[in-house]
């Protein structure tokens, strides 16, 4: 499992755990700033998470703060346990 930390631009600001690529940032902001417009035009409210499946794995990118946050893991079930950990962070 790894994760990543990217500001608006999508310059990473912080990383643990397996490596991401750097150049991920502008890719996982490209994709929330899609899926948030899709669900705008869908009316389906505010995009609290982004899950893709690759193979065994899942990606899971999550606005956070000004940029997003972006978890590969290695078990779907996985995703809950860094949301509730995203959610300590605002608190």
């Amino acid at each position: 499992m790894g994760a990543a930390q990217y500001g608006p631009d999508g310059q990473a600001r912080a990383h643990a755990g397996q490596a991401i690529p750097e150049a991920f940032g502008k890719y996982s902001r490209f994709l929330l700033t899609t899926a948030t417009t899709a669900g705008l035009h869908l009316q389906r409210g505010d995009l609290s998470s982004l899950h893709l499946a690759y193979g065994e794995h899942t990606l899971l990118i999550t606005p956070h703060q000004d940029g997003q946050l972006v978890a590969l893991l290695s078990r779907a079930d996985a995703a809950p346990s860094v949301q509730q950990w995203q959610a300590a962070q605002h608190n």
